[in-house]
């Protein structure tokens, strides 16, 4: 999450907050980026795979959880910090299935 933030705080001078959780949050089934998208909802869209744009913040999990959160920094080039990797460079399709919308800050 740092990552993502550190990219906001740089690319569109927003400051997303940083919530406390500990390690295991999503294995515990804590739903930390919902809560998230609920209490921003207003400053965001929600964005469709299909229409997401360079810029875009990535909202990666399963039908039952969100659990990971990456960034299109290009046309399908994605940038994620994997827990216990360096982050990286991925092709968006490379997660594609995982990936279940786009989060737009609103202008």
């Amino acid at each position: 999450l740092s990552l993502v933030r550190d990219y906001c705080k740089r690319n569109y001078r927003f400051k997303l907050p940083n919530p406390s959780r500990e390690i295991g949050f999503v294995e515990r089934g804590e739903k930390l980026f919902e809560k998230y998208i609920q209490e921003e909802i207003d400053n965001f869209d929600i964005i469709k795979k299909e229409d997401i744009e360079p810029g875009d913040l990535l909202l990666y999990g399963n039908r039952n959880q969100i659990n990971h959160v990456g960034i299109l920094v290009a046309e399908n080039k994605c940038l994620h910090h994997w827990q216990n990797r360096l982050s990286d460079y991925f092709p968006l399709d490379y997660h594609i299935n995982y990936l279940i919308f786009g989060f737009r800050r609103k202008v």
